[in-house]
């Protein structure tokens, strides 16, 4: 790919060439187990839901970038020929369970536990060319990470369920605690969050046909290993 960048006044400051043809391999496996119980009364229920996930990613290939910096002429030249590979592992496992208990008629509250465990690694790795035509590895732009997760999630909803309208109150608690480390310095860290996640639904029915909705979801999302991982990127330079 050929870029380039100018400034303000159409001045050319750099032009770049850049070649980074990889070969990847993906994996990918999801199992779902769902079980529930019936009662007498419709409107109890008990759910469980367990789930697990795992993917993997492997690549590698060869990076080949010539830079020019222009600062009325030819200021300096940056070529980069390094070797690049990529392996990239994540087990989840998800627990989540749900109980439903009618209060009345038009009433139901709801109660839902869950655990949620995230293991990450990622293993980045760069290759220059040394003198004697052997790869060397570049520690800049190398690094192996571990992220691990471990969440607590629960909850509660009520909802009231009448012919012209529904209303659904929902709050969820969520306790994560952050695992990290870097294997290139055997440095560690581990953090621990709160997470609150409210939930509001509502909805008026002027005819089978025609209703109002108004519905807020409060959530947060936790980081990436990617966004994470301590490592310097020259793959656009």
């Amino acid at each position: 790919d050929a870029t380039s960048t100018i400034d303000g006044s159409s001045q050319l400051l750099n032009k770049a060439n850049t070649s980074y043809p990889t070969h990847r391999h993906d994996k990918s496996l999801n199992e779902d187990v769902i079980w529930q119980k019936k009662f007498r009364n419709p409107r109890r229920t008990l759910s469980i839901d367990f789930n697990t996930m795992q993917n993997g990613e492997n690549y590698s290939g060869y990076l080949n970038n010539r830079t020019v910096l222009l600062i009325d002429s030819i200021d300096s030249i940056q070529n980069i020929n390094q070797y690049k590979t990529g392996t990239y592992q994540s087990n989840r496992i998800t627990f989540k369970t749900y109980y439903t208990e009618p209060i009345s008629k038009a009433i139901s509250i709801m109660f839902d536990y869950g655990i949620n465990i995230l293991n990450d690694r990622l293993k980045l790795y760069s290759y220059n060319e040394g003198n004697n035509q052997l790869l060397q590895i570049d520690s800049l732009y190398s690094n192996y990470y571990t992220f691990n997760q471990f969440g607590n999630i629960g909850g509660m909803s009520l909802t009231f369920n009448e012919k012209k309208y529904r209303l659904q109150l929902s709050n969820d608690i969520n306790l994560y605690r952050f695992s990290q480390l870097n294997n290139f310095n055997a440095s560690s860290l581990k953090r621990y969050f709160f997470n609150w996640s409210p939930f509001l639904l509502y909805q008026y029915n002027f005819s089978p046909l025609k209703n109002f909705r108004f519905s807020y979801l409060g959530t947060s999302i936790q980081p990436t290993i990617q966004q994470l991982q301590p490592v310097s990127n020259n793959r656009d330079p």
